[in-house]
């Protein structure tokens, strides 16, 4: 599993119930004033700390392939908005699919069973399976030895 740190800011949300949270605890005879940099203080080291980045490995995004909001947050995504770097992760993703597998009759039922699987949108499990003729013993099996290809 591949983790990375990425940076992170508190909002005005989480900044208002921590002073909210200090004012009511040891804090609250405090001035104002100093509630405030206490708060800060606070937020300063929660800024400074690394907060782990989800799992970027191409078979967690293929997993994750219809999720919007974890697709935009990949190493794989570039634009300004959510759906505009959601949908270029998406062109990545299926690019590195494709060249993960040959031409032979087994890489390419591999991968169809990948992108009827996972990418499809109106696909899923079940209808790969049928879509594939294959029995579901077999479908998974296929499954799981392109799934270890995307892993390696």
């Amino acid at each position: 599993m591949v983790v990375e740190h990425a940076p992170w800011e508190a909002s005005d949300g989480l900044r208002s119930a921590l002073r909210s949270h200090l004012s009511a605890g040891p804090l609250h005879t405090v001035h104002a004033a100093l509630l405030d940099a206490a708060t800060d203080a606070v937020v300063a080291v929660l800024e400074g700390v690394d907060h782990p980045r989800a799992d970027d490995s191409l078979l967690t995004l293929v997993k994750n392939f219809h999720d919007d909001a974890r697709l935009a947050s990949s190493r794989l995504a570039s634009g300004e908005r959510v759906a505009d770097r959601a949908n270029a992760a998406r062109i990545r993703i299926r690019l590195a699919v494709e060249a993960r597998f040959g031409d032979s009759e087994a890489e390419c039922l591999m991968r169809a069973a990948l992108v009827q699987g996972y990418l499809d949108p109106t696909a899923g499990h079940s209808a790969a399976e049928r879509n594939l003729h294959l029995s579901r013993s077999t479908y998974f099996r296929v499954l799981r030895r392109a799934r270890a290809r995307l892993a390696d």
